[in-house]
């Protein structure tokens, strides 16, 4: 019956429906939109984020105690999530509850977010092509979804969910906005990116339901952004922009799906420009050489050609490439085309010996030595592996 109902429920909202237990494991998935499954996997594959995807859904569940018991999470893969859950007494996970993915924007901006532009174009124009497979829905849906999976929930149990109240104190937001700023300043990413999710999550179901409320918390959130932005010397009018000029972009936003799609792109590039770790916060001249293997990869580069790509000598790049970086340029090179390779590896069909040719690499076996030192399997494993 309870698998029915939700059975029922995602074919209704658009949206799979998944339940896990209080370490993450799955104890059920809706067998409705399974091409949304199938692609979603393909995606969080390319995008390296599983298990980042997972660990972030089973925090929202966790999250979602302190939010009446509902909650929307925009997690590590861009995509949106309305989340549940059933808690003890004490406040400890018993089951976590989770309709999605779904897209809040449109394809064009989510598509121009974190982590696509890394992509290979023929990897990025598979995935774009098949990112209808996501529905989009507006604040107001995702809204709606997320009290429909309450209810639904709520209705599964014998007794109703405990929850500690409808809206957090001032208090518990105050301690989040303690805890960003001391992780964005010790350069800790995954505790910065958890800590942002859960505000993004309780401020999207909470205010939604009013523009002008909606636009107030938006306006806190972009001064504790700016905030941590100076705290690490980033720029936070790359973020942001002029402080007029944010100020009125918001109350210019003229409706509650205007002010979701501001507030998705100001986050994107807070994460881009300052949610890094200390050793990331390149020079200019090292972000410029970056730039240059990123682009220049798949050819026969060599110390020389990055070297002269910022005006440098070998020898004195290769020092200052090394202390920025931790990595020679020839590791950190390597290490691009891995990434690419593992890229071809899953989405394409291309033999060992075509993908290493085109992400750079002389000869197959130095492509699959490097491989194997690098993911600790060779790698037509690894592609076996993916897809077993």
């Amino acid at each position: 019956m309870q698998n029915s109902l939700l059975d029922c429920f995602s074919e209704v909202a658009g949206v799979g429906v998944s339940m896990i237990d209080a370490s993450g494991r799955s104890s059920y998935t809706s067998a409705a939109v399974t091409r949304q499954v199938l692609y979603t996997q393909h995606l969080f594959s390319v995008l390296a984020c599983a298990e980042a995807e997972n660990a972030a859904l089973l925090h929202a569940c966790q999250q979602a105690y302190h939010s009446g018991g509902r909650f929307i999470i925009n997690a590590p893969s861009g995509l949106f999530y309305a989340v549940s859950s059933a808690n003890d007494n004490s406040g400890e996970l018993i089951t976590g509850f989770y309709a999605g993915p779904f897209i809040m924007t449109d394809y064009g901006t989510y598509l121009s977010g974190k982590g696509f532009s890394r992509l290979l174009p023929e990897v990025f124009k598979e995935i774009s092509g098949g990112i209808s497979a996501i529905p989009v829905k507006t604040p107001a849906q995702a809204r709606a979804i997320c009290e429909l999976l309450y209810g639904l929930w709520n209705g599964l149990l014998d007794r109703p969910v405990h929850r500690i109240s409808e809206t957090p104190s001032s208090g518990y937001w105050m301690e989040d906005e303690a805890a960003f700023i001391t992780a964005v300043s010790e350069g800790r990413v995954q505790a910065s990116a958890a800590i942002l999710n859960a505000m993004l999550g309780r401020l999207l179901f909470q205010y939604t339901g009013s523009l002008q409320a909606l636009r107030s918390r938006v306006l806190e959130l972009t001064i504790l952004l700016s905030r941590a932005a100076a705290n690490v010397n980033a720029d936070a009018e790359a973020v942001l922009g002029t402080e007029p000029d944010y100020l009125l972009e918001i109350y210019a936003l003229s409706s509650v799906e205007e002010v979701v799609e501001w507030l998705h792109a100001v986050t994107r590039r807070f994460e881009r420009h300052v949610m890094k770790p200390p050793s990331l916060r390149y020079t200019d001249t090292i972000r410029k050489a970056i730039d240059y293997i990123k682009n220049h990869f798949p050819e026969k580069i060599k110390l020389q050609d990055i070297a002269d790509s910022v005006y440098l000598s070998p020898t004195y790049f290769a020092k200052v490439f090394k202390e920025e970086t931790g990595q020679t340029p020839g590791n950190f090179l390597n290490a691009v085309r891995i990434d690419a390779g593992k890229q071809l590896l899953l989405s394409t069909s291309a033999s060992i010996l075509e993908i290493s040719e085109r992400v750079g690499f002389e000869n197959q076996g130095y492509f699959t030595r490097v491989f194997k030192k690098t993911e600790g399997l060779p790698p037509g494993l690894y592609r076996k592996g993916a897809f077993s």
